[in-house]
């Protein structure tokens, strides 16, 4: 075998067969079933990435061969999950498409006080509790504690008690940061995209299988659910470079109380007309 040859399956099978003895019939089935899952891996890398075919295929054994298809995927077409990598065969990656998702999980939800101060304190502004059925749970509170951490108290009681809803938010922002408003869908799943709205546990009851027209699809999907990401994380930058001057603004925008730019700001009337 040439230096950097990959050793797929096909060949230990053939040196399987060489041997003196007549192999068991259990282990000829499994290296067929090996044979045939690593050309229909062959025919998966040639339909969607035939440019990095030899890089793909020459990478070592079947594991190693998963793990470098994974990631040069993923920047072609959109994310597929991490735990994919180094752990699936050939027969595990060719079920279906291990699509990576974004929706909140549950666990999620409760580890809110422990994420950036931008996200906790977007997050305060969505009635997410009523929307995801979380009431009772206690999050609000102890996001409000997280927060009262670095901002003044005072400040943080101008949030409805509950958060906007997501039809009052709307309404209220119209096309005014559309950033708190991508994060807010998101948190409450209800961006419309899959992306952003499915959960890990949410996808395995109906994977989605390997196609042309759905990697498509699904590459369109993620160019959106990308600029929706980066929105928001502009928005959440933007509320962390100055958090209680921002956040301010931002409740004075919400209570319908626009920032007035001090250059026109009214002087004050004993200097209104010059001498008076």
């Amino acid at each position: 075998m040439r230096a950097g040859q990959a050793r797929g399956p096909l060949t230990g099978l053939v040196q399987l067969l060489r041997q003196a003895r007549p192999p068991r019939l259990s282990l000829l089935v499994e290296w067929l079933e090996g044979a045939r899952a690593f050309e229909d891996f062959k025919r998966l890398v040639r339909e969607f990435l035939p440019d990095q075919e030899q890089e793909i295929l020459g990478a070592g054994g079947p594991y190693d061969m998963v793990a470098a298809f994974v990631p040069t995927f993923g920047e072609r077409y959109f994310p597929l999950a991490d735990g994919v990598s180094g752990d699936w065969t050939f027969s595990d990656l060719l079920q279906f498409i291990p699509i990576e998702v974004y929706g909140l999980e549950f666990d999620d939800y409760h580890e809110l006080p422990h994420y950036r101060l931008g996200f906790i304190l977007a997050s305060l502004l969505v009635d997410f509790e009523t929307e995801m059925g979380l009431d009772g749970e206690g999050i609000r509170v102890t996001a409000v504690e997280a927060a009262a951490k670095q901002l003044p108290r005072e400040l943080l009681q101008r949030i409805p008690e509950r958060g906007y809803s997501l039809k009052a938010l709307a309404a209220a922002l119209g096309d005014q940061y559309p950033g708190l408003l991508y994060h807010a869908r998101h948190l409450c799943h209800e961006t419309g995209n899959g992306f952003l709205d499915v959960t890990q546990e949410g996808l395995w009851p109906e994977p989605p299988e390997w196609s042309r027209e759905l990697v498509e699809e699904l590459t369109e999907e993620w160019e959106e659910a990308r600029k929706m990401m980066d929105e928001s994380g502009r928005f959440l930058q933007w509320l962390e470079e100055n958090p209680e001057e921002h956040f301010s603004e931002l409740l004075d925008f919400l209570e319908g109380k626009p920032k007035v730019p001090p250059e026109q700001m009214p002087l004050p009337l004993e200097f209104e007309g010059g001498n008076r």
